[in-house]
């Protein structure tokens, strides 16, 4: 039960940890980045908030994809 997160029907699957690796990772830069926001806004910074959106969301779109694709996988296993 301690890793659930990272098991399918109670065996360990790699797809499902490094999913949720990567998710975290995205997570944790999403709040820095808004700490950031909060502590010190600026205009610039503002202003790039667009781009660094886009930096975040095309790899995790990515991602989503190679797990759909893993899932299916471990689906023929």
């Amino acid at each position: 039960m301690r890793h659930w997160l990272f098991s399918k029907n109670g065996f360990p699957s790699k797809t499902a940890f490094w999913f949720s690796c990567t998710m975290l990772v995205s997570l944790i830069l999403v709040i820095s980045i808004t700490i950031r926001f909060l502590v010190a806004p600026s205009q610039e910074f503002v202003q790039g908030l667009a781009g660094i959106a886009v930096v975040l969301g095309i790899p995790n779109a990515i991602l989503a994809g190679a797990y759909t694709w893993g899932k299916k996988i471990d689906k023929k296993d």
